[in-house]
């Protein structure tokens, strides 16, 4: 009779076997990345408190890294870049921020230019503000502030797209917190005054924002509907007067169980892709990951899938929820990290898993970082087309956390061959 054998170029034990297994390859596979290197601390700080890194990555591989810092005593932005794929990074350049900053995020924008936001505390115990800065030409601007508020803010996110910067956050006015949006145009210091992005009665918290190619917004967030949280999804269009947002859609209508900290991307062919967390029935500390993809085009059917083997338990170390971060790479390659304990982990890891056919299947979750005595999590990740990068938060004793960074190793074509068995 006859086999068909399917082996791996991954595993071949030679060039010569290499050459010979792509001469008799009959049909292509998949491309599966070869692994993945070791992880290094980036943060390059001592005993000080390194929190919520955000990774920006140019077309030609250049890496951006952002996150908030103790080092000088209280905690401020703090900046980092490689332009060589990530194997060696610039020193930290500090955010002289007064008194106190909070959750930096960071984006790209037209001509490699960088966007971040975050906010601090003034004037206490009142007031919050929340800024903004922009890098050009290799150097950073002025600090802008978007807003000034009695209330707190909670998690900006910052977008350029169709000659505009955008942002959004949750701020509490009232008894909850609701999603507030303002925006200037590129090159101008005039930010518009905030308006809602929505108006409930519950809170809207952990807001991420993306945009197509287009030049559309598209937002989701978790939303404090006792007794489960749902995960909601906004887009808004960028005109040249205003942005009109549209009415806002329930992801996880579908989904049992409460959903926390989703995010968002939009691949090439116009489909946006959602990932979050979802609590396990029965289980203390223990979350699936889900994922939705729908034409931003047609969100009238929305039907989550668990993400394959995903399943965490997650500690009270760092975030408490699985934090599942997405990235689309082409038409098709849909990549994801999340944090947690699968397993014999002792403490909390970052893994990855890749689906090459839009989110329909996965592959086994590959741990990222490793298990060692220190919890990690609030991955961030991004591709480049060939490589894909990750940075997370790893606690260490008492107050000290320091952010970690890794990338894959090279892609590696899998070949199916035909090979005769004669038994």
């Amino acid at each position: 009779m006859r086999r068909i054998l399917c082996v791996s170029l991954a595993m071949a034990a030679s060039c010569t076997l290499l050459l010979v297994a792509a001469a008799l390859a009959k049909t292509a596979g998949t491309r599966e990345h070869l692994g993945w290197m070791l992880p290094r601390e980036v943060s390059q700080s001592d005993q000080a408190s390194s929190q919520g890194p955000q990774l920006a990555i140019e077309e030609n591989g250049d890496l951006h890294l952002m996150w908030t810092d103790s080092t000088t005593g209280q905690l401020d932005p703090y900046y980092v870049q490689s332009t060589d794929r990530g194997n060696n990074w610039s020193a930290g350049a500090r955010f002289a921020t007064d008194p106190q900053s909070y959750q930096a995020w960071i984006a790209l924008g037209t001509g490699d230019v960088l966007h971040t936001c975050w906010w601090e505390r003034k004037d206490l115990p009142t007031k919050q503000y929340l800024h903004y800065a922009e890098r050009a030409a290799g150097s950073w601007g002025i600090e802008e502030t978007v807003v000034v508020t009695d209330s707190e803010i909670q998690e900006p996110s910052v977008v350029e797209v169709a000659g505009y910067v955008n942002v959004v956050w949750s701020n509490k006015l009232a008894l909850h917190f609701d999603l507030f949006y303002s925006r200037k145009a590129t090159n101008t210091l005039s930010w518009t005054d905030p308006v809602f992005v929505t108006d409930t009665e519950f809170s809207s918290l952990h807001a991420r924002m993306t945009a197509d190619g287009d030049g559309n917004l598209h937002v989701v967030w978790q939303e404090n509907i006792s007794p489960t949280n749902e995960i909601m999804y906004i887009s808004g269009t960028v005109g040249a007067g205003q942005t009109t947002w549209s009415d806002s859609i329930t992801i996880t209508e579908k989904v049992a169980n409460g959903a926390t900290s989703p995010h968002i991307g939009v691949d090439q062919n116009g489909v946006a892709h959602v990932v979050f967390a979802v609590d396990v029935a029965g289980q203390i500390d223990t979350q699936d990951v889900y994922h939705a993809s729908f034409p931003i085009s047609n969100t009238g059917d929305i039907s989550p899938t668990l993400v394959g083997e995903s399943r965490v338990v997650v500690s009270q170390q760092l975030p408490t929820y699985a934090s599942p971060v997405i990235a689309c790479d082409g038409p098709d390659d849909v990549h994801l990290v999340w944090n947690g304990m699968r397993g014999v982990d002792i403490w909390d890891r970052i893994y990855y898993a890749v689906s090459h056919d839009g989110g329909a299947t996965w592959s086994q979750p590959f741990a990222v970082s490793a298990d060692d005595a220190w919890p990690d999590g609030f991955p961030t990740l991004g591709t480049d087309g060939t490589l894909c990068h990750v940075a997370w938060q790893q606690k260490e004793l008492g107050n000290d956390n320091d952010i970690y960074y890794a990338h894959s190793l090279p892609f590696v074509q899998h070949l199916g061959l035909g090979l005769k068995d004669y038994q």
